[in-house]
């Protein structure tokens, strides 16, 4: 690898760069990194290519078919991709030795064909092959013993993802999974009663209307503004048709004291189905607004709107200048894809800094978002294993473009 670096520099000093070897470079890093020893390493190299999309696909597969540590960590990614060799593939791995390769198996297992198998993964040792297993078992309905198997799990499992997992897997059971749903609703985890909402929108909006109305009538809460979310984007498509309850609790949330609050207003609005609506009330709590990261969603939800678009650019503008954070990165992420001709200067002192998490977020921001690849071919050097594979994957990605 250091020898194919140093032969790219050379060449560029030359003939200038090149997207397209600088990927195939990227790729053998991937593919080196993918067969490490180290299962933490293997799955993030999988990742990466995994979100490289097209361009990941032909060393994704090579990978998958060939002898080797990173076998079922890509024969995982491909299924998840709805390959079905793949899912084929894994399902003969069920009955494994090693509790990861058990639990990568589930998600060949057919909810029909292997209805026992998957209630049987639900009480298997291992969160990961429970939470698969509950993941799958959504697909099962109107099954009323997979239904029950999920109740469970959503109340008993000793695992708090594996209960959110089993929540949002009732959404698919309609009417039938509405009282446990309800329940849930009252869970004293956060993640639960999100996950509860968003599955009762799912099985039953009508019904959900009903029940998750009182989140809407109190003061705003994490809860209720993940409702309000999830009513107006499963609201009748017809024209004019309004949640006004469901309105009043963003307006509430965007005037709250708490900036988690705001924030997650703001995250909802960046897909409220009538964004335009609100553009006045964003526009001034934007304005009045000091915290930057409450600062960058409102923006983000502003942009998406024609009237508020030149205000929304000029908000990031400014928080990309001013802030040396994540919320400044993403800021100057966000400018970049959309053409900012001074984003990509924003970024460029991130990829140097200290922070490994600020590394990778600016070789995606700069290959990807500023459309700069040959900017981030030092960090394939950089000491962090997460930070090069977070490069690799981004020059990868950006070539496929």
């Amino acid at each position: 690898m250091d020898a194919a670096l140093a032969a790219y520099d050379g060449l560029q000093r030359t003939d200038g760069p090149d997207a397209g070897l600088l990927a195939r470079v990227a790729e053998a890093l991937l593919a080196r990194e993918a067969r490490s020893q180290d299962r933490v390493t293997r799955r993030g190299a999988v990742a990466e290519l995994a979100m490289a999309g097209a361009a990941g696909r032909p060393l994704l597969e090579r990978l998958a078919w060939a002898p080797g540590p990173p076998h079922v960590e890509a024969l995982e990614a491909l299924a998840r991709r709805g390959d079905t060799h793949a899912e084929r593939w894994l399902r003969g791995l069920v009955d494994d030795d090693d509790p990861e390769v058990r639990a990568a198996a589930v998600l060949g297992l057919d909810v029909q064909l292997d209805r026992a198998r998957l209630l049987a993964a639900m009480t298997d040792p291992h969160p990961r092959a429970r939470a698969l297993a509950a993941e799958r078992l959504g697909r099962a309905a109107p099954d009323s013993v997979a239904r029950r198997a999920l109740e469970d799990a959503a109340r008993l499992d000793p695992d708090l993802g594996v209960r959110a997992t089993a929540v949002r897997a009732l959404g698919s059971f309609g009417r039938d999974a509405v009282g446990a749903l309800l329940d849930q609703l009252g869970a004293p985890e956060p993640s639960l009663r999100l996950a509860a909402v968003t599955a009762l929108c799912q099985a039953d909006r009508d019904a959900a209307r009903g029940l998750v109305g009182t989140l809407l009538a109190r003061p705003a809460s994490s809860a209720a503004v993940e409702a309000a979310r999830w009513l107006a984007a499963t609201a009748p498509q017809a024209t004019g048709h309004r949640d006004v309850d469901a309105e009043a609790t963003l307006r509430q949330a965007l005037a709250s004291r708490d900036p988690a609050l705001r924030a997650q207003a703001g995250v909802a609005l960046a897909s409220w189905p009538d964004a335009a609506s609100f553009g006045p009330a964003v526009q001034e709590a934007l304005s009045a607004e000091t915290d930057d990261g409450v600062r960058l969603a409102l923006a983000r939800a502003l942009l998406q709107t024609e009237a508020g678009r030149a205000n929304a650019l000029e908000a990031l503008r400014a928080l990309a200048r001013a802030s040396q954070t994540m919320d400044g990165l993403q800021a100057a992420a966000l400018l970049a894809a959309a053409g900012d001709a001074e984003a990509p200067g924003w970024i460029a002192p991130f990829l140097g800094r200290a922070e490994p998490s600020l590394r990778q977020a600016a070789a995606r921001a700069i290959a990807r978002d500023a459309g700069r690849p040959d900017e981030v071919r030092a960090l394939l050097r950089d000491a962090d294993v997460q930070v090069r594979l977070a490069a690799a994957g981004a020059l990868l990605s950006s070539a496929g473009r």
